[in-house]
């Protein structure tokens, strides 16, 4: 018999027992979305190394916002990160390097 789903086993049982799979974005908004991480202002920041694009999503209204749009400069990342004063780390893993976002007083 076949899975109803291909998150559930044929008897209907589900891999991790106690966990909700609900979709913060429509799909096809995010391009090979692969790191995230959540930033100091509540948001979530996703790598996108499909589309060479860094998004903050807002979790409570599913806005997506642009950090570095597509053909922006950041190509490729792969993850990101964030130290103590919020600048953003990207690996970009086509050129091989690690590029920042530096917080100004603009975007403080």
């Amino acid at each position: 018999m076949a899975p109803a789903s291909r998150y559930a086993g044929p008897d209907g049982a589900r891999p991790a027992p106690h966990w909700r799979l609900e979709r913060i974005t429509r799909p096809s908004r995010l391009f090979g979305a692969n790191g995230l991480r959540t930033g100091a202002d509540g948001r979530i920041y996703v790598a996108q190394v499909a589309g060479s694009a860094v998004t903050a999503l807002d979790p409570d209204t599913g806005e997506a916002s642009p950090v570095s749009a597509i053909d922006g400069p950041i190509t490729a990342p792969d993850d990101i990160a964030f130290d103590s004063a919020g600048n953003l780390y990207a690996t970009e893993i086509t050129l091989g390097r690690v590029s920042s976002w530096r917080r100004t007083e603009a975007t403080a």
